[in-house]
C-alpha cells in the first residue's frame, strides 16, 4: 500500500511542547467583560437523543435572573411552542471566574422532522436573544454534512475564531459541529468559556453541537460543572455517567460519545458500547472521546481505554473513530484491515489540532501505532485542520483542510483551505464496507 505521510519538521525535542499561544487570566477588564448579564448568552444547541422531533437548547444569565424561557415556530409558520428552562446555579471557588452565573436547559420538543425553526431565549421580564434558526433531523436518506474539530484550546482569541470561520465559510449548511474535547485550557478560567463561545458563534446557537469531555475540561473543575453547564448533552450513558458520555442518532449516523477520562479504562463505557453498537437501527456509527487509541505524539500511550475499547470498535465495525489530545494530525486503521488493494476495512481513527497549540509528531518507525498493530497513513505536526464529513446512504465522504500554520510559510508549502487528507468509506453492495484513501 502506498503511504501517504507528509510531516513538518520543526526541530522540536520529543517530549518537548509546541508553540502555545494560550491567553491567561488579565486584570480585573475581562473579568467584567465576561460577566453574565440579565439577557442570555452564549446560547448553544445540543441533540437529544431524537433529533428529529427534538433540540435542547442552553443558555447563561446572571444568578438573579430566574425567569428563562425558550419560544419556537415554524420558519415557514405554523404551530409555535414554548417552554420553561430548568436552572443550574454554577460558582467555582477560582479568582478566574467572573461572577456566579444561572444556567438554563430547555427541550424544544414535538417538531416536525427536516424542518426549519425559529426560536429565542429569555424573558419578557429581563430580555430576549435575537431570533435564530435551527433545523431538526431528516428520517430519509438524503445527504447532509457535519464538521469536526480537536482541541480548540489555546488562542482562542486568534487560532480558534480563525478555524471556524474557515470552516462555516466552506461548509455553511453543516448541520452539526463535533468537538473532541479540550475546548478550552483551564475550565475555571471565565475568559476562556467566552473566548470559546465568541469564536463559536453560529456554530453553536444555530447548529447542534456534540462535545466530549477532555482532561482540560477538568483542570480547575473536578466536577465537571462547566461542561454540564454550558451543554445539555442527552443523559442516556452508562450508570453513573451524567451527560459525559451519551449517544444520539441524527440522520443515519449513531454518535456515541465517550469520556477518555476515565479512571479505571473505561470498563463500563466498553460494554454500554457494545449494547449500543449491537442493536443500531443506523447506517453509520461514528465514535468520538478524546484521549486517542493510538497517540501521535513522542511519549504518550492510553493502553487502558486501548484495551479496553479498541476491541469493540474493531469487532462492530465502527466506520469514524474521531479524537484530539496529541496536538498534530494523524490518520491511520489496524494493519490487520490491509486489503491489498489501496484500501482497508475497519474503523478509521484521526487525532486532529483545532486550536494554536502544537506538539511534535512521533517520527519513529516504532510509534505508538506501529508497536499496537495499526498503520499510520498520514500525518502532520504544526498545522491546525477542519475536517467535513459528507454523510450519504451509501458513502461517507471525509475531508481535512489546513486553517492555521505555527510556521509561515510552512515547509511543506501547504495553502489554507488545501485538503490535507481524504478518504471515502464506502458500503458495498453486500453490506460490507471498505475504506479508499484519497490519492
Amino acid at each position: 500500500m502506498a503511504v501517504h505521510r507528509r510531516t513538518l519538521l520543526t526541530g522540536v525535542p520529543a517530549g518537548v511542547l509546541g508553540t502555545q499561544l494560550l491567553t491567561r487570566a488579565r486584570p480585573s477588564d475581562w473579568l467584567r467583560d465576561s460577566a453574565p448579564g440579565p439577557e442570555p448568552d452564549r446560547i448553544v444547541l445540543n441533540p437529544t437523543p431524537t433529533p428529529t422531533r427534538s433540540v435542547t437548547v442552553t443558555w447563561r444569565t446572571d444568578v438573579t435572573t430566574r425567569d428563562g424561557v425558550a419560544e419556537w415556530i415554524p420558519a415557514d409558520g405554523g404551530r409555535a411552542g414554548r417552554v420553561r428552562s430548568k436552572q443550574t446555579r454554577v460558582s467555582l471557588p477560582s479568582a478566574g471566574m467572573a461572577a456566579p452565573a444561572r444556567h438554563h436547559t430547555a427541550t424544544m420538543d414535538g417538531l416536525d422532522p427536516a424542518t426549519s425553526y425559529r426560536f429565542r431565549v429569555g424573558s419578557d421580564t429581563t430580555g430576549w436573544s435575537p431570533w435564530r434558526r435551527v433545523r431538526t433531523a431528516g428520517t430519509g436518506t438524503e445527504p447532509w454534512t457535519f464538521l469536526y474539530f480537536g482541541d480548540a484550546q489555546v488562542s482562542l482569541d486568534e487560532v480558534w475564531p480563525a478555524n471556524v470561520e474557515r470552516a462555516l465559510a466552506r461548509y455553511p449548511g453543516a448541520a452539526l459541529s463535533l468537538h473532541a474535547g479540550d475546548l478550552i485550557n483551564d475550565a475555571d478560567q471565565d475568559e476562556q468559556w467566552a473566548q470559546w463561545f465568541a469564536a463559536a458563534g453560529r456554530l453553536a446557537s444555530e447548529k447542534l453541537v456534540v462535545a466530549s469531555p477532555g482532561n482540560h475540561e477538568y483542570q480547575g473543575d473536578d466536577l465537571l460543572q462547566q461542561y454540564r453547564a454550558h451543554f445539555g448533552m442527552p443523559d442516556n450513558g452508562p450508570r453513573l455517567h451524567r451527560e459525559d458520555v451519551w449517544f444520539t442518532d441524527y440522520q443515519g449516523v449513531r454518535f456515541i460519545s465517550l469520556n477518555g477520562n476515565a479512571p479505571f479504562g473505561g470498563g463500563d463505557q466498553a460494554a454500554w458500547v457494545r449494547r449500543l453498537l449491537t442493536n443500531n437501527p443506523m447506517r453509520w456509527s461514528v465514535v468520538t472521546f478524546h484521549q486517542p487509541m493510538f497517540s501521535a505524539t513522542p511519549e504518550r500511550d492510553n493502553g487502558r481505554l486501548r484495551n479496553r475499547w479498541l476491541p469493540v470498535f474493531e469487532e462492530y465495525g465502527v466506520d469514524l473513530v474521531l479524537q484530539g489530545h496529541d496536538h498534530t494530525y494523524a490518520r491511520g486503521h489496524l494493519a490487520s484491515g490491509e486489503v491489498g488493494d489501496g484500501t482497508h476495512t475497519g474503523p478509521v481513527y484521526v487525532v486532529s489540532n483545532a486550536g494554536g497549540k502544537y506538539y511534535p509528531l512521533d517520527r519513529g518507525r516504532r510509534n505508538n501505532w506501529t508497536v499496537n498493530g495499526a498503520i499510520r497513513a498520514v500525518a502532520y505536526e504544526g498545522v491546525t485542520t477542519y475536517q467535513a464529513i459528507r454523510v450519504h446512504e451509501d458513502r461517507l465522504v471525509y475531508r481535512s483542510h489546513a486553517s492555521w500554520f505555527r510556521d509561515d510559510p510552512n515547509p511543506d508549502g501547504l495553502a489554507l483551505d488545501e485538503v490535507v487528507d481524504a478518504f471515502t468509506v464506502e458500503r458495498l453492495a453486500d453490506g460490507r464496507k471498505r475504506v479508499v484513501p484519497w490519492t
